[in-house]
């Protein structure tokens, strides 16, 4: 999912924080080690925290 989906009509856009929990979600629901999981949140995080400030 793309965080700018000017592709998507206005109304049906979702926010960056709650892409950023859909993300979060299907990380932690998948089938990737602990390790691989945890490496992943991190990056989403280091990334959300860039552009929203």
């Amino acid at each position: 999912m793309e965080l700018h989906d000017e592709q998507t009509h206005p109304r049906t856009r979702k926010t960056k924080e709650m892409k950023f929990y859909l993300a979060i979600k299907r990380v932690a629901n998948s089938s990737l080690t602990d390790s691989e999981k945890i490496a992943l949140i991190r990056y989403y995080t280091e990334v959300m925290e860039e552009i929203s400030h």
